[in-house]
């Protein structure tokens, strides 16, 4: 019984092993060792509007297509060998066939294959084969191409470009129509496309730039590798497993854009766009994001969600996270109702930010700031921290320059009253609520004295400074007495503090 366990174990083990990440092969630099045979072709275009190659699999090949302002075709190839012996080169030389057919497959295409035998005698050995293809096509040709152990390099203008390719490089540069790439074990670079878009690949990285998508969502979607991406107008779903994502300057403000990966970091900056950001394990770090509609998502665990939102529209954002941080950078002048919510254990921190609040305790807060057009949702599951700040645009996109100032922290001081503290430089504010409705505001000194209160409950209203000799008076801005110890500190309180207190009492 042992044995029959045994082998199915390792014959999985071998197969993982052998089919995890192997080295891409690179076709050999053309140089003075071995031997080559050169070749072309050339022909006018009469009514086809397309090329079609086909590679064959044991061959390194390099393919290097550019258009030209001229109705024709042109196809200049070497075919390269090292063996042993020159015997033996030219034997390999000789088995390799570069051939045109003019109306393979319809009467609108070209067909270029590069033929080998199925078995062929360098395979297994330390021999090299390389085929190199350098092809001129009109402008707005429509590309094919299928190929494996090979270096494609396409620079258009093309109508349209369709690529299945293992093993090797794509760069793919100005199409205007679709492109369609599929791939393995491969790098594959784009840019200056406008069309749709779909890359489906494994165990390959995805490099993409100035891209334009019509009828999308454009699909960029890999496993195993990292994708960058910049310089995007349209909806996109982005999706990798065990790696990085990386995008900025995506503009789709009536379209979404979707990143998603286990395991690996997101990090997008400059997106307008409802923006869906989902990883496992692996941080996300946001800056300058425009969510101007629709229901956004920023999810993970056990990692840090850093999030600059600099505009927020009539829309909706949830963000979760698992025993770690959420960080939420927003403008401090939205219109938004926040609903924060963390275990026990956790803690909630906003500052720069006024809000009203409608619950308090201590491990949830809800609370309009200004209108409450947009909603803000964060949950922490597990021990962690919710810390939401608002910034003036001078300060965004930059430094925290306001430091520890205006921090507001939620705590709950008795079984009978609610507290909400706000800290700043030189002094705290407390907004309490008791469970009779009352609400009172109080200002402290950075050492605890009290220089001022406000109630409002059912018996009435009260209302004082207080001077350094604890008598009640009502301040008159005209006194600047050295005598009072409290005159400058006092000045130096910011109206939105007395904006907030009024929004609190109302």
């Amino acid at each position: 019984m042992k044995s029959l366990l045994v082998v199915p174990l390792y014959i999985m083990l071998a197969f993982q092993l052998i089919h995890s990440q192997p080295p891409v092969p690179k076709p050999p630099a053309f140089d003075q060792e071995g031997m080559s045979k050169k070749g072309d072709f050339s022909s006018s275009i009469v009514g086809e509007t397309g090329l079609e190659i086909s590679t064959a699999q044991n061959l390194g090949c390099n393919i290097n297509i550019q258009t030209h302002n001229d109705n024709s075709f042109k196809l200049d190839y070497r075919i390269w060998a090292r063996a042993k012996s020159a015997d033996q080169e030219k034997r390999f030389i000789n088995l390799i066939e570069v051939k045109l057919h003019p109306y393979e497959h319809d009467h609108d295409n070209i067909h270029l294959q590069v033929l080998a035998p199925t078995r062929a005698p360098w395979e297994g050995t330390d021999y090299g084969v390389a085929v190199y293809l350098d092809i001129l096509v009109p402008e707005y040709f429509y590309i094919d191409s299928r190929n494996s152990n090979s270096n494609l390099d396409f620079e258009g203008p093309f109508s349209g470009v369709e690529i299945d390719s293992e093993y090797g490089i794509i760069k793919l540069d100005n199409v205007k129509g679709e492109s369609i790439i599929r791939a393995s074990y491969s790098t594959v670079k784009l840019s200056q496309l406008e069309g749709s878009v779909s890359i489906e690949a494994i165990y390959s990285e995805i490099e993409a730039d100035q891209i334009t998508i019509i009828d999308g969502p454009g699909i960029f979607e890999t496993s195993n590798g990292e994708i960058n991406l910049e310089n995007i107008e349209g909806s996109i779903e982005v999706m990798t497993e065990q790696e990085d994502i990386y995008v900025s300057n995506i503009n789709a403000p009536r379209g979404s854009v979707v990143l998603r990966t286990n395991y690996g970091r997101i990090e997008a900056d400059n997106v307008h766009s409802e923006l869906i950001c989902e990883t496992n394990f692996g941080p996300i770090d946001l800056s300058n994001i425009v969510l101007s509609h629709g229901e956004s998502k920023f999810e993970t665990k056990h990692k840090p969600i850093d999030a600059e939102i600099s505009q927020l529209g009539d829309s909706e954002l949830i963000i979760n996270n698992t025993y770690s941080s959420i960080n939420l950078n927003v403008a401090s002048d939205i219109s938004a109702r926040l609903v924060l919510a963390v275990d026990e254990g956790g803690k909630i921190h906003t500052r720069g930010l006024s809000i009203k609040p409608q619950v308090m305790e201590r491990n949830h807060l809800e609370g309009l700031v200004g209108e409450g057009i947009s909603r803000i949702e964060a949950n922490v599951d597990g021990i962690g921290e919710i810390n939401i700040q608002g910034q003036n645009a001078s300060t965004r996109s930059g430094a925290n320059s306001i430091g520890e100032e205006n921090k507001t922290i939620l705590s709950k001081t008795s079984g009978d009253s609610d507290s909400w503290w706000r800290h700043y430089d030189n002094f705290d504010v407390k907004f309490s609520e008791d469970q009779a409705g009352g609400k009172g505001v109080n200002i402290y000194t950075s050492s605890g004295e009290e220089i001022y209160f406000k109630i409002v409950d059912r018996d009435g209203i009260w209302e004082s400074w207080i001077d350094n000799d604890g008598r009640n008076f009502k301040y008159d801005k005209k006194i600047k007495s050295q005598n009072w110890k409290y005159a400058k500190l006092w000045e130096t309180i910011p109206k939105e503090v007395f904006k907030e207190r009024d929004n609190f009492l109302d």
